[in-house]
């Protein structure tokens, strides 16, 4: 999941899961995994509808300060968290969130739109532009 491939991680927990149905740590990182991807298409929908406040508390506890003990390793929530702390005015808390992303993957081409799209809000506008 920190590499940014949701889709490919939740294949392989079902082939896991469908493989050796006895296992209850795959069918827990299972269950795990399909809630992520339940929360990254709600926050989806609420920022196409410019409901930023309800995404930034909708993913309060998943993409919280790095280090507690809810942070996600998730890249797709660990974005609309980000997204949803810039367009809100809090640029510091959602640099934090692209950086950390960005350290699980330093290429993702999503994630460094994003922290340009930051950078430009936050009056970084060269910067910004760059990436």
């Amino acid at each position: 999941m920190a590499l940014g491939k949701f889709q490919t991680a939740l294949g392989c927990l079902e082939n896991g899961a469908n493989s050796v149905p006895g296992s209850s740590k795959i069918k827990k990182e299972l269950s795990k995994a399909q809630a992520d991807l339940d929360l990254v298409e709600r926050a989806q929908d609420l920022l196409q509808k410019r409901e930023y406040g309800t995404v930034k508390d909708l993913l309060k506890t998943k993409a919280g300060a790095s280090g507690s003990a809810s942070a996600t390793d998730n890249i797709a929530l660990l974005h609309l968290a980000a997204r949803a702390d810039a367009y809100t005015g809090y640029m510091d808390a959602s640099l934090e969130k692209m950086n950390r992303a960005l350290r699980y993957n330093p290429n993702q081409p999503d994630g460094l739109a994003v922290r340009g799209f930051i950078m430009y809000l936050s009056g970084e506008t060269e910067k910004g532009l760059q990436l």
